[in-house]
């Protein structure tokens, strides 16, 4: 299945109050679709959202085509209370929603992200777990990537902050008791908010993608490089374009392969938003 929604949905953004003059009330927008195009190949990808009567996000659905094969999956995001404890998640094979991740929390950070799937007996069940660990500035650390069914592998994530952003992470493949150093990604970000962060809640987006650091990040992101023996690989640059009301309307994506049979793809994201 093509998950593209992940890697786009980073750069979502709820739009806050727009007031024309003090005596005006507040006009309230929400973002209801985004819709991704591959430039190269004309593949268009398509999210929608729904919220509950608080403005949260209760449904996302992206649809789209993997090669000549149609697709569409459904996630349902569940809180208890404040906090965000699983993602439920349908497509077109299983319309049922069954659970996709779990959330487990000490006082109010996440310390275990469970993923399902299903194992040799085709039961469906815990595929693999993270934990996650912080410093003593109560910010994420290091992530530990585990599986169920190969308990002496691991991969091992440490994450270096600058002020409020992810500036690196750096990947470490454990087998036993040999540990080798596997990617480093680095990241560079404008100054403006993180426009994540006003439309999902309890992070949501990373907790649906917990290698995708980023999102935990004060700003949005502009530039990420992934360096292997501390060669570039690859290169991903952001554009954003506002409208008057400082929604986020579109957003440009160049992807460059630097190594390996080098290439260069780009993508546009356009936003729909609707009047609440």
């Amino acid at each position: 299945m093509k998950r593209t929604l992940l890697s786009i949905a980073a750069f979502v953004l709820l739009l806050s109050a727009c007031k024309k003059d003090d005596a005006a009330p507040a006009e309230e927008w929400i973002l209801t679709k985004f819709t991704n195009i591959d430039v190269e190949r004309q593949d268009t990808v398509t999210t929608s959202l729904k919220y509950n009567t608080s403005s949260v996000l209760s449904e996302l659905t992206e649809s789209g085509a993997d090669g000549d094969q149609p697709y569409s999956f459904t996630s349902y995001p569940v809180f208890e209370g404040s906090k965000l404890t699983k993602i439920m998640e349908s497509d077109l094979e299983v319309t049922t929603p069954t659970i996709r991740n779990s959330f487990e929390y000490t006082g109010n950070n996440v310390t275990r992200i469970n993923t399902y799937g299903f194992d040799q007996a085709q039961e469906w069940t815990i595929e693999e777990y993270y934990e996650v660990l912080y410093n003593a500035q109560n910010k994420i650390s290091e992530l530990r990537r585990k599986s169920i069914a190969a308990p002496d592998y691991a991969a091992i994530y440490k994450v270096t902050w600058e002020n409020e952003n992810v500036k690196s992470v750096t990947t470490f493949n454990v087998a036993g008791t040999d540990t080798s150093q596997g990617s480093t990604n680095n990241f560079t970000y404008d100054d403006q908010p993180n426009i994540v962060k006003a439309l999902f809640k309890d992070n949501y987006m990373w907790l649906s993608s917990p290698t995708s650091f980023e999102y935990l990040s004060a700003n949005n992101l502009a530039k990420h490089e992934t360096l292997y023996s501390g060669e570039v690989y690859t290169r991903d640059t952001f554009e954003f374009k506002f409208n008057e009301k400082n929604q986020l309307t579109e957003q440009k994506v160049r992807s460059e392969q630097l190594m390996d049979q080098p290439s260069v793809s780009n993508s546009i994201v356009t936003f729909t938003y609707t009047k609440k």
